[in-house]
């Protein structure tokens, strides 16, 4: 166990985040390595939504300048497909912690503070249950794509890119679950 925390440490040092407890947050020691998780797992989502986006775009310019020149890379576009599926799922969750989804909350904002709260914690509930609906799903079809391939790859699995739906469904499912336990945490210290 204290290789594995250990290994925890280096990678929290690695993103810039040291381990000493903050006497303002009132959490306790695992509160407290759960946020600093979280702030990695965010850090490291972030960065590899950029790189995946990134070099799908230079994937698809290199293919289209190669099939100017005559000597089409097909391989360019499938490959820029799978990046392109995960940079997507990857890039939602980052949107959804930031709280950069689009949001229509017109009539909620002139309901009182106690039902648009009760608004909130319905609609994180739902939002749960889609998520845990698009892992399921996602896994299902995930296991039946195992045997078709992948454009011109002869050994690589559609699979791979199916995992992108229940890996994002996951990042989401937790981002969901925290925003909720924020809710209610909220509305007992309200109370």
């Amino acid at each position: 166990m204290s290789m594995i925390a250990g290994g925890v440490r280096l990678a929290l040092q690695h993103f810039g985040l040291d381990l000493k407890l903050c006497s303002a947050l009132n959490s306790s020691k695992e509160d407290l390595y759960m946020k600093k998780l979280n702030a990695v797992l965010y850090k490291v989502e972030k960065f590899i939504g950029k790189i995946f986006l990134a070099v799908t775009s230079i994937l698809i310019f290199y293919s289209a300048i190669s099939r100017f020149l005559g000597y089409p890379a097909n391989w360019a576009v499938d490959i820029s497909l799978i990046l392109f599926a995960y940079s997507a799922f990857i890039a939602a969750d980052v949107a959804w912690t930031e709280d950069k989804m689009m949001r229509v909350d017109l009539f909620v904002k002139k309901l009182p503070e106690r039902i648009q709260a009760l608004v909130q914690r319905i609609n994180y509930l739902l939002i749960i249950a889609f998520d845990i609906y698009f892992l399921v799903w996602g896994i299902y079809i995930t296991y039946s794509m195992r045997f078709r391939k992948v454009g011109g790859f002869h050994n690589l699995s559609y699979s791979i890119v199916a995992l992108s739906v229940p890996i994002g469904a996951a990042l989401l499912l937790r981002t969901s679950i925290m925003k909720f336990v924020k809710e209610l945490r909220k509305g007992r210290n309200n109370k």
